[in-house]
């Protein structure tokens, strides 16, 4: 076992902003005010109900406003007239605001337990303190040397929402948790909060979004590509029964795969299931059902039921051996992706998982149901031969080809060997990446400025350059966040900042520019 963080930067699953409700008595408090409430709501309301109510956090980050302190400040000249020395007073704040607990007592056979509460309601109680006798017996309380007052902690890093200043929350999934269902069930307890009654929760960002997005992408193309290998398969086995049980093996495989999946802690993604071919799923299925229709047809005469029996085992006997060693060899190819660790592990784990189940389950399918359906349901039409169109003008096609390439093996080793270099010459000058770029829709733009610069500077330019984003018509929102937040697991300076513009989704109401 290795110590490792809970979460990373890259856990960011869900941001929000705590905001004023419009026309509030909140909304028309100063504008440090106001920060400083939000930031009290986020704190000490927002944060910890999000903690409690949502299986998978990690912890809720915080940028912006203005975190709220007591501030007591001693004057020295005052500590002299009254003969108290800061170590006193400090000696004395050691325990404000705990409780004591004192027992209990008996009166009358009855017990109770005996407390002090150390709960301050007022800001003024603090400076009632006393923190020494003084000649006369009298206690000198704090008020006497210090002034207290309510502040706020010295900021490393701001939030900004359409241009504003703004308290912003960041959901932090933890490791191995399931990003879609962190971020959904935090949308939901925001939207259950109970939050004070002139605050509100807006919703910036969430990774449900780009889940569902990338999901429905995934199941789009895996139901065209299923649509596509049924068309392809009646087009070329020109028997609809045949066709159908073939396709059948699609959704047998994709529900052993989705078990797997379940078994292995995988979830589905683009990395899991945008990787599973269905012409590898299918190939078993097909030289399985395309054999025992040759089979069929070339027998005469009428078959009883055990002589049907021994036509399909004898058909399937003649076949499992190919077929086994076939989808064996395509499965050894993915084996060891299982052996990478680290970040490439993370990344290709999944797709091997998925795909090895479903290959497996492809397996079984062609060597055990397919002979079963063949043997049960599979029939030849009476009259033309099956895919007389299509198959047949193929192989008339195919046959001379095959024939001239036989005579001459050098015509035909030649230009494959010519088709090889040229690819070989290509790959040199095709571009690499780790990762296959995924467009999410939404732009995050990182702005450097002068490494000396203060968070208020900072913050009034961040302001600035939103106000100018948002003026594009593609823009749906735009917000931003700088310097360090508070649980610094994405630590940076005051100078750096991220901004997020979220785009409309409609494409269709952007602005056309005019040629």
């Amino acid at each position: 076992p290795e110590l490792a963080p809970i979460s990373t930067g890259l856990g960011e699953v869900l941001m929000y902003s705590v905001r004023a409700k419009p026309g509030s008595a909140l909304a028309a408090r100063p504008e440090r005010e106001r920060l400083m409430a939000l930031r009290t709501a986020q704190d000490f309301v927002v944060a910890p109900y999000l903690r409690r109510s949502v299986k998978g956090v990690a912890e809720v980050d915080t940028t912006g406003g203005f975190k709220k302190e007591i501030h007591i400040e001693v004057h020295p000249e005052r500590l002299d007239s009254v003969g108290v020395t800061i170590e006193q007073v400090l000696e004395r704040l050691q325990g404000l605001g705990e409780n004591s607990g004192g027992g209990y007592i008996q009166p009358k056979g009855r017990q109770v337990i005996v407390r002090s509460s150390g709960r301050l309601d007022r800001l003024s109680d603090i400076g009632l303190l006393p923190i020494k006798l003084d000649l006369r017996g009298r206690p000198v309380p704090l008020s006497a040397v210090a002034d207290v007052k309510e502040g706020y902690a010295q900021r490393t890093g701001g939030g900004t929402v359409g241009g504003e200043e703004a308290v912003l929350g960041m959901v932090l999934m933890l490791s191995g948790a399931n990003s879609r269902r962190v971020a959904l069930d935090s949308e939901k307890a925001l939207a259950e909060a109970p939050l004070p009654p002139d605050v509100e929760v807006e919703l910036l960002y969430t990774r449900s979004y780009l889940v569902n997005a990338t999901l429905k992408t995934v199941l789009k193309n895996m139901a065209e590509g299923a649509a596509l290998v049924v068309a392809v398969l009646l087009a070329i086995l020109g028997n609809l029964r045949a066709a159908l049980f073939v396709s059948l093996a699609i959704p047998v495989s994709m529900l052993f795969g989705a078990v797997g999946m379940r078994w292995f802690g995988v979830s589905a993604s683009l990395m899991s299931l945008g990787a599973i071919d269905f012409g590898l799923l299918v190939d078993g299925a097909v030289v399985m059902v395309e054999n025992a229709l040759r089979r069929l047809e070339e027998h005469e005469g009428p078959l009883d039921a055990a002589g049907r029996q021994r036509l399909f085992f004898d058909s399937a006997a003649e076949v499992v051996r190919p077929v086994s060693l076939g989808l064996v060899i395509i499965m050894l190819v993915y084996v060891p992706i299982l052996a990478l660790e680290g970040v490439e592990g993370k990344l290709y784990h999944p797709m091997a998982v998925t795909v090895l189940a479903a290959l497996a389950a492809s397996l079984l399918v062609a060597v055990v149901l397919m002979p079963v359906l063949a043997f049960l349901y599979l029939k030849v039409p009476a009259g033309a031969p099956r895919g007389e169109g299509l198959r047949r003008g193929l192989l008339r096609a195919y046959e001379p080809v095959l024939a001239a390439c036989i005579a001459r093996p050098a015509a035909a080793v030649l230009p494959a060997l010519a088709l090889v270099a040229a690819a070989a010459f290509v790959y040199r000058g095709l571009g690499a990446d780790f990762m296959p770029p995924l467009d999410e829709g939404d732009l995050v733009v990182n702005f450097t400025r002068p490494a000396d610069i203060g968070v208020d500077a900072s913050l009034q330019m961040q302001r600035r350059t939103e106000a100018v984003i948002a003026r594009f018509g593609e823009v749906e929102r735009v917000f931003g966040r700088l310097g360090t937040p508070e649980s610094a697991t994405d630590p940076m300076g005051v100078h750096l900042s991220d901004t997020f513009v979220i785009l409309k989704k409609d494409r269709g109401a952007w602005p056309r520019s005019e040629e």
